[in-house]
């Protein structure tokens, strides 16, 4: 149970991240 916490935590904080990278490609774009 401990494991599948952490997974999810760490895959929750990967999607943060990666909408972060997005969020600065699009202030770059314009």
């Amino acid at each position: 149970n401990v494991n599948k916490a952490g997974q999810i935590e760490i895959r929750e904080q990967i999607v943060i991240i990666q909408e972060k990278l997005d969020g600065y490609v699009v202030l770059e774009r314009r």
